[in-house]
């Protein structure tokens, strides 16, 4: 059994103990059992049972857990692509309305966030 330990000796495309021979690749980069394919998975299970996102995308995702797709045919749906551009939108107006204390705060908080092994959060401890 992997612990969280086993991931912190291997960069985060590496899977610990080697590649799961028995789940198909998630992420076209990173081997089945690794930090980023568990959260890949992780985040494509969320996106398969959110009643609030399109039908679409839902049924992306369940694919791609399944061996039939990636993660990056799921963010490549016209209904994902949609929601990003709809999100990108409202990120930079409420960027354009924040005081310079309320930026520089947030760079301090994402600074925080992604300050772990390799720059990936929670590096070592898989979720």
């Amino acid at each position: 059994m992997t612990t969280p330990d086993d991931f912190r000796s291997v960069p985060p495309t590496v899977a610990p103990g080697g590649e799961d021979p028995t789940q198909k690749r998630v992420l076209a980069s990173s081997q089945s059992g690794s930090l980023l394919d568990l959260e890949a998975r992780e985040l494509l299970g969320r996106f398969q049972h959110d009643q609030n996102l399109p039908k679409e995308v839902r049924e992306r995702a369940g694919q791609a857990l399944r061996g039939d797709g990636t993660l990056r045919d799921v963010l490549e749906t016209p209904a994902f692509t949609e929601m990003r551009e709809a999100a990108a939108r409202r990120f930079r107006e409420e960027l354009a309305a924040m005081s310079q204390e309320e930026k520089d705060e947030m760079a301090r908080t994402l600074r925080e966030r992604f300050s772990g092994p390799f720059g990936m959060p929670g590096a070592g401890s898989p979720s």
